[in-house]
């Protein structure tokens, strides 16, 4: 099993990131900018890395999972009782095979939208149902 040094773990942080920026700018493009409304982005509030192939043959995952590394307090994910070192399987029956299509797939959902996460704890499959909410806006001192 080869672990990941410091710098390649930024580096694949950073790439997610700019990911997510191209995700958004391209959304916006799409959405109609000169009305005035704003464009409404899903948030679970969760981390999420590249599950281990190992592990995803072992448990019998077909279309793998990602591993959920941090969630934050009161968030959607922390409310319907996810827990880090759980792996989402799938939210709302669309697979989340890598942390890029989990991203989308909570990126396309509206603030309100119930959904349901599909996930492994341990060698357990469970259903965690819970409501998508809007990322909050952090307030700079």
């Amino acid at each position: 099993e080869r672990k990941l040094s410091e710098v390649q773990r930024t580096h694949q942080r950073l790439y997610r990131a700019y990911l997510l920026k191209e995700t958004l700018a391209e959304a916006l493009a799409q959405d109609d900018v000169g009305a005035a409304r704003q464009v409404l982005r899903g948030w679970l509030g969760i981390e999420v890395q590249t599950l281990d192939p190992n592990i995803a043959r072992m448990a019998n995952l077909d279309n793998g999972g990602v591993w959920v590394s941090a969630i934050i307090k009161n968030s959607p994910a922390d409310l319907a009782g996810l827990l880090p070192g759980d792996v989402l399987i799938s939210i709302n029956n669309i697979a989340t095979s890598t942390p890029d299509q989990a991203i989308e797939t909570v990126l396309s959902l509206k603030p309100g939208n119930k959904v349901t996460l599909d996930i492994l704890r341990g060698w357990e499959r469970q259903q965690l149902d819970t409501v998508i909410q809007q990322r909050p806006t952090s307030k700079m001192p």
